[in-house]
């Protein structure tokens, strides 16, 4: 369905930003099909998507067939023991109201978790081999061979291995990216 509009309507659209007038008080916009020279009180900037854990990005997905008033409803008020929810979603959501709103209703961006590996001495835990009893360990000697260690999801899971061992957790170093949703 194409939207009717008509002269006088105000209307919001997205472009790249290619230059500023001498004044300060109009600058030059581009689209896919045109340029545009707009004034600078009618632009106004992209909206910035809220920043949220994955494990609040699943449930915003897992739940979007539901309204997003009886959605906030269920994680505040729990209505009976069925509806028992992670104390860790029902704390993100009580703390940051507003931003689960908005990634509900507009997207958000994923934080990129944290990894962490179990290291002893020069060595990278792998996993606990074949049996289950038997330590498997990496040398990070070449490009690639910290591939095959284990990535922990948390801090405290790294260390309970690498203490087995005499060893720490360290975290893995990986350019911090974001995914957008």
């Amino acid at each position: 369905m194409t939207q009717k509009f008509k002269t006088g309507d105000i209307v919001q659209f997205k472009g790249e930003i290619r230059g500023f007038d001498l004044d300060d008080k109009t600058l030059e916009v581009k689209t896919d099909s045109s340029d545009y020279i707009i004034a600078m009180d009618d632009a106004i900037p992209e909206p910035v998507l809220p920043l949220v854990p994955r494990y609040i990005a699943d449930w915003i997905e897992d739940n979007l067939h539901h309204d997003i008033y009886r959605t906030m409803q269920r994680i505040i008020h729990p209505d009976s023991t069925e509806n028992v929810l992670a104390d860790e979603l029902v704390n993100w959501v009580t703390c940051h109201p507003d931003d689960f709103a908005l990634a509900w209703l507009g997207g958000y961006v994923v934080e990129k978790a944290s990894l962490y590996y179990a290291k002893i001495g020069e060595l990278y835990f792998v996993s606990w081999g074949e049996d289950g009893t038997q330590p498997t360990f990496t040398l990070d000697d070449m490009l690639g061979a910290l591939d095959r260690a284990r990535k922990f999801d948390s801090q405290e899971e790294a260390n309970e291995i690498a203490k087995i061992f005499g060893g720490v957790a360290v975290p893995v170093e990986e350019e911090p990216t974001n995914e957008k949703v």
